[in-house]
C-alpha cells in the first residue's frame, strides 16, 4: 500500500511540474504568505494521507477545476468517487480537497465534503493565484485510498474601477481638463505596476489602451490632460507573477473640458449688408474671441453648435469708437439659445462687460450671437469672448 501510494504522489508532483513559465515568475507578497502557512498546514495533511483505515478494494476520485477565474472568487470544485474499473459509485464518502504551491507537493487540507448517492461532491474555495489542487479520499474499511490528478487553477488580478472624475479650473486658458481614474488591485501586486485605462471603440467593438498609471498598494491611480470625449472607461493590469491579465468593470462617463465657444469654427453666418465675422487665433489660440462687424445701421451674426456642452460665459466689448474715433455707436449685444433669448444689453463705446456670469445650456444645440448698431452715427465693431463647458 505505501509502495502504490508513493507511486500515485510521484505522478501528482510530476503533473505539477509541468508550467516551468509559472514556476519561473515571481510570487507577490500575498502568495508568500499563503505559501508560508501552506507548508506549516502540510504537517497535517501528510498525516492524513496515508488512510490508516484503508480496505483492499482499489478506489479513484477525480477533481473538476474552475476555469480561469478571479482573484478573491469563490471557485466551484467538484469530482466523483467509484470503485476503480467499474461503475460503482462511492457515496457518502468524505473527499478532503487539498492546495499546495504550484510544484512544491506540500499539500494542506482545504475544505471538504461528503459524495451523494451518485458518488458526486462539489466545495467552493475563495481563489488565490500560485496553487495546484487535488482531491484525496482516505479511504474505507472496503476502499483503497484515492487521490485525483493534480491540477493547477489559472486566477487572474481582481481589478476593480472605482470612479472617473474630471479636474477642471473654470475658463482656464486649455482645451484640455485632467482625467482622473482610480481603482483598486487584489492581492497587491508590487508597488510602480503598470496600469491601462482603456476606451471602448464602438466602431471595431475593442478596448484600447488609451493612458496608463501605476499601483502603489491596492491602489490604483491614472491621469492625463485629454480634450473633452463621452466614453466608456475600463482598468486592466497584464499578467505578472502567478495572476493573469485581470480587468475591472466598465463605466461610462462624459469628460467635460472648458474651450473656446468658437474652436470648432460657426456653422452660420449672416446679417445686414457689409457683415462680417472673424475668430481671432491670433490673440486666442484656444479659439475663445471672434470680431463682428457690418456697415453703418446694421447687423451681423453667427451661430455656433453647442450639443454635448454644459455652460458658457460670453464677454461683450464695444470697439466703434476705435473703428471710427469721430462717430463712436452704441451697439445692441444680443445672445440667442436654440431661437429663444438668453441676453440683450446695449453697450457704449468702449463699454465692456465680462463674461464671468455663467449660463447653463445643457440641451441646448446652438447659440447664436449678433451686433446692431443703435446709434447709426458710426460702423459697429464688437468683440465676443467665450469659454463653453463641453464633453466633445
Amino acid at each position: 500500500m505505501k509502495t502504490h501510494l508513493a507511486g500515485l504522489v510521484a505522478g501528482v508532483t510530476a503533473a505539477t511540474l509541468a508550467f516551468p513559465l509559472l514556476n519561473a515568475l515571481p510570487a507577490t507578497a500575498a502568495d508568500t504568505a499563503g505559501a508560508s502557512a501552506a507548508a506549516s498546514a502540510s504537517r497535517m495533511a501528510n498525516a492524513v494521507a496515508p488512510g490508516t483505515t484503508a480496505g483492499s478494494v482499489r478506489a479513484a476520485v477525480s477533481l473538476t477545476t474552475p476555469p480561469l477565474s478571479t482573484y478573491g472568487t469563490n471557485a466551484r470544485f467538484s469530482g466523483t468517487a467509484w470503485r476503480y474499473g467499474t461503475q460503482t459509485k462511492l457515496a457518502g464518502a468524505t473527499i478532503v480537497l487539498q492546495r499546495s504551491p504550484h510544484g512544491k507537493a506540500a499539500w494542506s487540507n482545504l475544505t471538504s465534503a461528503k459524495t451523494t448517492t451518485t458518488g458526486t461532491f462539489a466545495m467552493g474555495v475563495t481563489l488565490s493565484g500560485g496553487y495546484d489542487y487535488r482531491a484525496y479520499y482516505a479511504g474505507s474499511t472496503t476502499y483503497t485510498t484515492a487521490v485525483s490528478a493534480a491540477k493547477y487553477v489559472y486566477v487572474s488580478w481582481k481589478v476593480i474601477l472605482d470612479g472617473l472624475s474630471t479636474t477642471n479650473n473654470a475658463q482656464a486658458n486649455t482645451n484640455n481638463g485632467t482625467l482622473n481614474a482610480k481603482g483598486r488591485i487584489y492581492p497587491a501586486p508590487p508597488t510602480g505596476t503598470h496600469v491601462w485605462l482603456q476606451k471602448y471603440d464602438a466602431a471595431s467593438k475593442t478596448w484600447k489602451n488609451f493612458m496608463s498609471g501605476t499601483t502603489s498598494g491596492n491602489s490604483i491611480a491614472v491621469k492625463g490632460d485629454v480634450r473633452g470625449n463621452v466614453n466608456t472607461w475600463r482598468l486592466q493590469v497584464a499578467s505578472r507573477g502567478w495572476y493573469f491579465t485581470g480587468s475591472s468593470n466598465s463605466k461610462l462617463f462624459a469628460h467635460y473640458v472648458w474651450r473656446g465657444l468658437f474652436s470648432r469654427g460657426a456653422t452660420a453666418l449672416g446679417g445686414s449688408d457689409g457683415h462680417g465675422f472673424h475668430i481671432m487665433t491670433e490673440r486666442d489660440p484656444l479659439g475663445g474671441i471672434a470680431l463682428a462687424w457690418s456697415k453703418r445701421g446694421g447687423t451681423s451674426w453667427a451661430e455656433i453648435r453647442t450639443t454635448g456642452c454644459l455652460e458658457t460665459g460670453i464677454g461683450m466689448h464695444n470697439y466703434s469708437n476705435q473703428q471710427r474715433p469721430g462717430e463712436p455707436t452704441d451697439m445692441r449685444f444680443t445672445i440667442r439659445t436654440d431661437g429663444k433669448l438668453l441676453r440683450s444689453v446695449v453697450i457704449a463705446p468702449g463699454g465692456d462687460i465680462s463674461g464671468r456670469q455663467l449660463h447653463d445650456i445643457s440641451g441646448i444645440q446652438r447659440i447664436r450671437l449678433e451686433i446692431q448698431d443703435t446709434g447709426k452715427t458710426g460702423e459697429p465693431l464688437g468683440e465676443w469672448r467665450s469659454s463653453v463647458l463641453c464633453s466633445n
